[in-house]
C-alpha cells in the first residue's frame, strides 16, 4: 500500500486543512498516511483508520529560508523528509516555505545524476483542455541552457508518466516565436533543445500564448516562471472578480447569470489555481510536492492526489531512464 507523509504545520491557514484533506483522502484512496506535527492540534485524526500521528516539536516558518533545515531538525518539514529518505513513505507535501522545503529535500535527498538542480513543475489549464507542464516556476532565480535542457527532459518524464502523454511536445517560453529571439540563455538553449534526440521540440512559445499552446511542456527559467505564474493567477482572480461584477449590475445581467450558473460554475473551476494541487520539485530521486502557502483543504487534497499519482505510475523511476 502506498504511504504518504503530509507536513501538517506549513500552510498560512493551519493544520486544519490537512485534517480535512487526510479524511476525505483516506476515504477516496487506498491509501496510509502519516501527518506530521503538533499532536494536539492533530487530535481528531487519532485512532482514523490508515491515518497515523507523527508527533513534531518545530514549525518550519514561511519567513524561514535555506538554513533553517539544519535549525529546525524536529520540525514536521524535515521529519517528513527524513522518513521519505528512510523509505519509510513513498511521497511527502508540504505548504511550507519554498526555500525551506528546496534545501531540505536537496541536503537530505540529494538530487538525481545529472540534474544539477531542481526545478518545481506545475500543471495549468489550456484552451484545448489537456493542460501544459510548466518549469521552472521558482526553484532557480536564474538558470544555465543546459539546466534548461535537463528540465525539458523532467518536464517530457512527468508529461509521460503522471498525464500519459504519449510524446510530449516541449515547447521555450520566449520573447517571440522565432527561431533566434531572445537574450543569450533563450538561444543556447533553443539549439540544445532542437537538437537533442530525447526531446519532441516544437519551438519557441510567447507569455501570451502559453494558455493557447499545443505543447505539452513548457521550460524556462525560475524568475520568468514564478512571475508567469503569479500574472496568471492574479489575472484569473481579477477576471473572475470583474465578471461577478457586471453579472450583479442591473436586473437582465443578473437572470442571465442564474441561466449561466452551470457554465460559470465550470469556468470558475477550471481557473482555480487549488484544483491543480501542488506543484511537484522535480530533479529529486524521491517523490517530493509542494503545496500553495495559502492552500486550503481542497488544494491540499489535489496536492495529494498528486503525489499519490507521481508514486503510483512509477515517474521517479521514468525520469531517471530518461536521463540515462
Amino acid at each position: 500500500m502506498i504511504k504518504l507523509a503530509i507536513d501538517a504545520m506549513g500552510s498560512d491557514k493551519g493544520s486544519q486543512i490537512a485534517v480535512q484533506a487526510s479524511l476525505k483522502f483516506v476515504h477516496d484512496y487506498d491509501v496510509e498516511l502519516y501527518v506530521y506535527g503538533n499532536e494536539e492540534e492533530l487530535s481528531s485524526l487519532q485512532n482514523k483508520e490508515r491515518i497515523h500521528i507523527v508527533k513534531t516539536t518545530q514549525v518550519m516558518e514561511m519567513t524561514d529560508g535555506a538554513l533553517a533545515s539544519r535549525r529546525k531538525k524536529d520540525s514536521s518539514m524535515v521529519r517528513a523528509i527524513e522518513d521519505l529518505k528512510a523509505h519509510k513513505v513513498d511521497g511527502v507535501v508540504s505548504c511550507g516555505s519554498t526555500g525551506a522545503l528546496l534545501s531540505s529535500s536537496t541536503l537530505l535527498l540529494g538530487t538525481l545524476e545529472q540534474i544539477e538542480r531542481p526545478a518545481i513543475m506545475t500543471v495549468l489549464p489550456t484552451s484545448n483542455k489537456r493542460g501544459v507542464v510548466l518549469l521552472d516556476i521558482g526553484a532557480n532565480a536564474s538558470n544555465t541552457a543546459s539546466q534548461l535542457e535537463k528540465f525539458a527532459i523532467l518536464g517530457k518524464a512527468y508529461a509521460k508518466g503522471v498525464r500519459q502523454v504519449e510524446n510530449p511536445k516541449v515547447a521555450l517560453l520566449n520573447i517571440g516565436s522565432e527561431a533566434k529571439k531572445g537574450d543569450d540563455l533563450r538561444k543556447e538553449t533553443y539549439q540544445l533543445l532542437e537538437n537533442n534526440d530525447q526531446i519532441h521540440f516544437i519551438g519557441n512559445v510567447e507569455g501570451k500564448d502559453v494558455l493557447n499552446s499545443n505543447a505539452d511542456v513548457i521550460v524556462c527559467d525560475g524568475f520568468t516562471g514564478n512571475v508567469m505564474l503569479k500574472t496568471i493567477e492574479g489575472a484569473s482572480v481579477f477576471m473572475m472578480k470583474s465578471l461577478k461584477e457586471n453579472l450583479m449590475d442591473g436586473l437582465l445581467s443578473k437572470v442571465g447569470a442564474v441561466l449561466s450558473k452551470k457554465s460559470l460554475k465550470r469556468m470558475k473551476m477550471q481557473l482555480d489555481p487549488n484544483q491543480y494541487g501542488g506543484a511537484m520539485i522535480a530533479g529529486l530521486p524521491e517523490a517530493v510536492v509542494k503545496g500553495h502557502g495559502s492552500s486550503d483543504e481542497v488544494a491540499l487534497y489535489h496536492a495529494l492526489r498528486q503525489l499519490y499519482l507521481i508514486v503510483e505510475n512509477h515517474v521517479i523511476d521514468k525520469v531517471k531512464e530518461e536521463l540515462k
